[in-house]
Parts: C-alpha cells; structure tokens; sequence
C-alpha cells in the first residue's frame, strides 16, 4: 500500500519545528542545569535524558499523531508512511561520505576557531563537557545510536514536511 503524503503547510511547518527549537532551547537553557545543579549526574547523560524526553518523544509522538489523521492505521501503512525500510548500498556510501567530511571539517573548525576568535569554545553554551574516564566509554555507544536515530530520522523522516524521498533507494524525483 503506498500512502500518499500531504505536505505541510508553510504555517504548519514553522509551528512543528518552532516548537521542537522552543523544546530544544528549554531542554538545553533550563532543564539540564537545572538537573546539573540539583544532581550529580554528568551532564552527557542529562543530555541525552532531557532531548530525548523534551525533544525526541514529542517529535515522535506528533508524527505518529499526524500520520493517523491521515489516516494511517496499520503497522504497514505505517511503515510506508514513515519509509522504514532498511537503506541501499547508495545511502550508506552516501553516509559514511558525509560522516567523513564532517568530521574533517569540524576537526578543522575546532582547531583553527581558537585561532581566530577570541575565547572561543567548541563546548555548547549549556554544558560543560568532562573527559570521560575509563567507566564511562558506554556514553559514546550512546552517542552514537543518537547520532543514528537523527541520520534516520532526516533519512526517513523527511516525508513529513511532503520530501518524496525513498531512503531505500536514494531517489527522489526532481534532485
């Protein structure tokens, strides 16, 4: 069954992600200090617990919810919906390409920034990160199916803003 997408409006739109910046900046500006200054905790793991409680869940619930106005109501329709379907040999070249230069690019932002801008920090304003001891490698494993549900989610996801784009197959018509 191939569901049909409707896109969202540009009003529509705007609201959804407003409201994910809103939650994000909530997140990142009030709740992990917050927990930081109430707690021991270290702040890697307030990260994760609070974008993903502030952040992701609700995302995810208002997908699903949007996706049942429309009308979807079984697990394939949602499948199809959603596009989840594992990813072609393209996506993953394409993928591991772009990791790559990324990781390049920031490596040459984080050692050349400092250079040229006073006072810079690569830290985010909301947290400052310690170097993890031996116990506490799990965090990267962590961070990684983070990194892999946000790679999805702009993969299979983008649908919802009305992107024909099959991840499964990297094509999308038009591009």
């Amino acid at each position: 069954m191939k569901t049909t997408l409707q896109p969202l409006s540009l009003i529509s739109a705007g609201l959804f992600y407003g409201a994910g910046a809103v939650l994000l900046y909530l997140a990142t500006h009030h709740a992990i200090p917050y927990l930081q200054s109430t707690s021991s905790t270290d702040p890697l793991i307030l990260w994760f617990l609070c974008a993903g409680v502030m952040v992701f869940v609700p995302f995810f619930a208002t997908a699903v919810w949007l996706a049942r106005q429309e009308g979807v109501n079984t697990m394939q329709a949602f499948k199809d919906r959603f596009w989840l379907a594992a990813p072609g040999k393209t996506v993953w070249i394409y993928s591991i390409l772009a990791s790559v230069v990324i990781m390049a690019l920031m490596g040459v932002i984080v050692t050349f920034a400092p250079l040229l801008i006073d006072g810079y920090s690569a830290e985010p304003s909301f947290m400052k990160a310690n170097k993890l001891d031996s116990g506490q490698y799990w965090m990267l494993g962590v961070w990684v199916v983070f990194f892999s549900t946000s790679l999805a989610k702009s993969c299979f996801g983008g649908g919802i803003c009305g992107h024909d784009y099959n991840c499964a197959t990297a094509t999308s018509p038009g591009w």
